[in-house]
């Protein structure tokens, strides 16, 4: 059969997204710091020492969560908000506010109200009380942002019809200077916090990457004079809703609201550290959506490269990790399809003898605003210790630098437009920030650094930085070093690409190593978005938030190609497709230049192409199957917390399914110490009627472990017709492998017919 393409003759879908919404601004200094922000983990119930510390009588805003009332009808939603309002010792505040904040009625039962940890403490004897937690504050992924602006050329939706599907409203107060109205792409968006208005608002980013409208012309598609050409989103025929949220009780009614509005997509580029389900709202909220067929993909994190530092790893999520460049046959964000390329300019050092050095920096910055005549190279550093003086951090050793290019340090802690002050101040006139950590090259080339500082600014790498220091420190022995720029603009065919970024966040999945985490690897790096505001229409991002609306947008274009997958089938067309191997044809590296592991890459880069005619699929079309491996990881008062209206838990009907029987689509097994470790799973005819696989093991070394599919043929007579296969591990006897590692190696079914390659990965942990 043909491969089908996802080009522009989809019925449109709905995505929609929910941009983390900090509640306090010093949460950016915290994520540019200490690299992310702590909350606490014990935050349950009342009672213990965190809400000891804010007193025994100050009220403050819990989560709620309730049994579904068994002995009574509640016919409607204000019967149910009237029998949440019972559980409250008063419905106002001593102050007059309202204690009632929010009222779930389909992502959890229960609701959200201003208590104080007495009041909760009384209510535990309330009949139907699960639990009560602390709203937490939401942690973002990279950035601050609190909205979207509506009045976006990306998002005018200019052509397009109303969705006759469309069930929500248009809940906008603005915040910018414009008319902030819904649009026919924008159709809606719930205010379930309040904004704070910001230029470079992140929600607009997200969304434009996403869902953007195909915009054309110089003057309307460009970043600081760079990337011409035409703009769109990867799903620039989507229609869009937006949900603000600035903390898990605003969290869970944006989920609540998306459901009840009937969308198809949820892009959510946000996380929280709570490494437990059910005490993890954003985890329990969204299995709620994926029950109601809502496709969840979230981020996976910028807290690498350590491992576990996996971010929203729960099983019925497609958790994204990004990379650097990458090939995604989708419209794209700028004029290109791929991204192996990278604006910069060509930097010369002249030492004393008139030898010349050429490195290449990335910039943001026309060659028309920097100077390219010869000037004196200062570099403050030279001869000193002080941290301050290297980074050029409001201190520059007493160095005359007036009509110089100035040489700084790069550090995390120190924003580079303080930097880039300072270096102005002094009469500099170009600023050279240099790395000085190995995880900072060739894949940290991040424009996002240097958008707006206050002199030109130009980025170096790693390596090139050290060359330069030593070019400059032989030199300026002997008598002064001079350097300048020169033209480059943008430079192609980038090599190795694409490659794992540093900071994206590692398996493996801290609650079952089971369930093979992050899933799948999206261009995050440098991409070109929307930005808020009224001047410049256009800005670059680096992160897990902006490789997230690329696989939030696959998966509407899937949706809409195939209305008929589940959730689950159309995560499983996209990590079964993906691609393994760079540009070169070598497997894909991290920024370390080696393999990239299964908890860095996950399966490997999206292929949309190849996700809309995957032949065959992993399917859960019975979510009960998610509750039921809740109910093997946690006790019955636990998974409690999944219960919703008209739903109860019961793990003593359920039963218990172990995580890694799972019908995930990659493959994570513990192996015994002894005998065969057996796992099962069943795959859906997606493909021609007619048409038989054969069975494939790769990359797994025979003379550790011994792998066996039963049966290794499996012959389909029809469209969704099911068959199920077994798996079959154990170690080689007399092999000494150390305890945790993990061998990793692929389980393909191929065509015989041709055409397809149903590719899992496969990680087999020594015990």
């Amino acid at each position: 059969m043909e491969s089908r393409r996802l080009a522009t003759n989809y019925r449109s879908a709905h995505v929609f997204f929910l941009p983390a919404i900090l509640s306090f601004l010093v949460a950016h200094l915290i994520l540019h710091t200490a690299g992310q922000l702590h909350l606490p983990l014990d935050r349950e119930t009342a009672g213990d020492h965190h809400d000891m510390e804010y007193g025994r009588d100050i009220p403050r805003l819990y989560i709620v969560h309730l049994l579904p009332p068994q002995h009574r009808l509640l016919s409607s939603t204000e019967e149910l908000k009237a029998w949440y309002r019972s559980f409250l010792p008063t419905l106002m505040l001593d102050s007059g506010k309202p204690r009632m904040v929010h009222s779930y009625t389909k992502a959890i039962s229960g609701f959200a109200a201003w208590l104080t940890p007495r009041e909760v403490e009384n209510m535990r004897e309330v009949e139907g009380f699960v639990g009560a937690r602390l709203d937490e504050p939401l942690e973002l992924i990279g950035v601050v942002d609190w909205n979207i602006d509506p009045d976006h050329v990306s998002f005018a939706g200019e052509g397009m019809q109303p969705s006759p599907e469309w069930k929500g409203t248009c809940d906008f107060q603005c915040v910018y200077p414009t008319s902030c109205v819904c649009t026919n792409k924008l159709l809606g968006a719930a205010l379930l916090s309040k904004p704070r208005g910001k230029d470079d608002a992140h929600g607009t980013m997200v969304a434009s990457i996403a869902a953007g409208d195909f915009i054309s012309g110089v003057a309307d598609v460009t970043f600081t004079g760079y990337a011409k050409g035409t703009a769109s989103g990867a799903s620039p025929k989507s229609y869009l809703s937006f949900y603000n949220s600035k903390s898990t009780a605003g969290f869970v009614a944006a989920i609540d609201r998306a459901i009840a509005d009937g969308v198809n997509v949820l892009c959510i580029s946000l996380s929280i550290d709570i490494p437990v389900y059910h005490r993890n709202y954003m985890a329990i909220a969204t299995l709620a959506a994926v029950e109601h067929g809502i496709f969840v993909a979230m981020a996976a994190g910028n807290y690498g490269p350590g491992p576990r530092t996996i971010r929203n790893d729960a099983p019925w999520l497609l958790t994204c990790a990004w990379g650097k460049g990458g090939p995604l046959p989708l419209p794209s964000r700028s004029s290109q399809s791929t991204h192996d390329r990278a604006v910069e300019m060509e930097f010369v050092v002249i030492d004393n003898s008139k030898q010349e050095y050429r490195f290449y920096g990335v910039t943001q910055y026309q060659i028309s605003d920097t100077p390219t005549d010869d000037l004196r190279l200062i570099y403050p550093g030279e001869g000193r210790t002080s941290h301050a003086v290297k980074t050029c951090h409001n201190n520059l050793g007493g160095k005359d630098v007036d009509g110089a290019i100035v040489l700084c340090w790069r550090d995390p802690a120190v924003p580079p437009f303080e930097q880039a002050e300072t270096v102005k101040n002094a009469g500099g006139e170009v600023l050279v920030l240099m790395n000085d950590k190995i995880t900072w090259d060739e894949s940290d080339d991040d424009l996002s650094v240097v958008p707006y500082l206050h002199i030109p600014t130009v980025v170096m790498t790693h390596s090139d930085s050290n060359i330069i220091v030593q070019t400059y420190l032989n030199s300026n022995k002997m008598g002064p070093v001079t350097a300048r720029f020169w033209p480059s603009n943008s430079r192609y065919n980038i090599r190795p690409c694409p490659v794992v970024y540093d900071k994206s966040s590692r398996g493996p999945n801290r609650v079952s190593e089971s369930i093979l985490k992050p899933d799948i690897l999206g261009p995050g790096v440098n991409i070109l978005g929307a930005k808020a505001g009224t001047t410049d229409k256009f800005r670059t991002g680096t992160g897990t938030s902006y490789a997230t609306p690329h696989l939030a947008a696959v998966a509407a274009l899937l949706n809409s190609r195939h209305p008929g997958w589940s959730p689950a089938a159309i995560r499983s067309a996209i990590v079964t497709t993906a691609k393994i191997t760079d540009r070169d044809g070598n497997r894909i590296t991290d920024h370390t230049g080696k393999t990239a592991s299964f908890y860095a890459a996950g399966a490997g880069l999206v292929n949309s192409k190849m996700a809309d005619d995957p032949g065959l699929v992993y399917d859960i079309t019975d979510t009960t199957d998610y509750l039921r491996v809740l109910c093997r990881l946690y006790r019955q008062a636990e998974v409690n917390k999944f219960a919703r209206k008209g739903q109860i838990v019961d793990c003593a009907t359920l039963g218990m399914l172990e995580p890694e029987q799972l019908n995930y689509p990659s493959i994570a097994m513990t192996l015994l110490s002894m005998g065969k470790k057996k796992v099962q799973r069943t795959v859906t005819n997606v493909g021609p009627a007619t048409s038989e696989y054969k069975c494939f093991v790769e990359g797994v070394p025979i003379s550790e472990v011994q792998v066996s599919i039963t049966p290794c043929r499996l012959a389909f007579t029809r469209r969704r017709e099911q068959l199920s296969f077994t798996v079959e591990a154990e170690l080689v006897p007399g092999t000494a492998l150390p305890s945790g590692r993990v061998i990793e190696g692929y389980l393909k079914w191929t065509s015989v017919q041709g055409g397809h390659v149903v590719r899992s990965p496969l990680a087999l942990i020594v015990p």
